[in-house]
């Protein structure tokens, strides 16, 4: 989030609203500090509308949240098939929620743009290329700051997801257009390696 306003291509105000089944992997390596051994937490959706006025949507409820007894709601210590359980919750949760489309739009086209963090990223791929296990993943690698698209018509009632790119870095500036550098979830390592372009 940065200061400036945010229109998609009908000139609508963006508002980012923050989805609390999308953030980082709640893992001890990622999440607790080490040389205090404290566990980390992400800032409320309170606290992220003071620090940009008008940029975050105060209303909204995540559809995903965490201290909930549903067993895909994020909780610490998260393995990685709690994760890929978790991500694959929150997105069918996000692709049903009718709110997420603005009642003045006029356009019937759903886009859904979710920035988070590279395991959270890598399991929310996985949930859409719609493999069976990880083993049967075409995933590997994610450059950090790449980008993965996939399209679908939603609209359909299909849940059938095509992968048009996956990590890709051209939009980087110069030497990071191979991406900063990889990562990847246990599960994926063998994947596929053609990711980056």
């Amino acid at each position: 989030v940065t200061n400036s306003t945010y229109y998609n291509n009908n000139r609508e105000k963006v508002i980012v609203r923050i989805e609390e089944g999308l953030m980082e992997w709640l893992t001890p390596a990622l999440v607790v500090t080490k040389s205090s051994n404290t566990r980390t937490y992400p800032k409320t959706t309170a606290e992220l509308s003071q620090l940009f006025p008008g940029k975050i949507d105060p209303l909204y409820k995540s559809l995903n949240p965490p201290a909930t007894k549903d067993s895909t709601s994020p909780k610490f210590p998260e393995t990685e098939a709690a994760l890929l359980l978790r991500a694959n919750t929150t997105l069918t949760r996000l692709v049903k929620d009718s709110n997420l489309v603005s009642p003045s739009s006029s356009s019937t086209k759903r886009n859904i743009v979710i920035v988070s963090h590279a395991p959270c990223d890598q399991a929310l791929a996985f949930a859409l290329e719609g493999a069976k296990s990880p083993a049967d993943s075409q995933l590997s690698y994610w450059p950090l700051g790449g980008i993965t698209k996939f399209t679908s018509k939603v609209s359909s009632g299909s849940n059938d997801w095509v992968l048009d790119f996956y990590g890709r870095t051209h939009h980087m500036p110069g030497e990071y257009k191979g991406g900063l550098k990889e990562w990847s979830l246990e599960c994926f390592k063998n994947g596929y390696t053609n990711a980056v372009g």
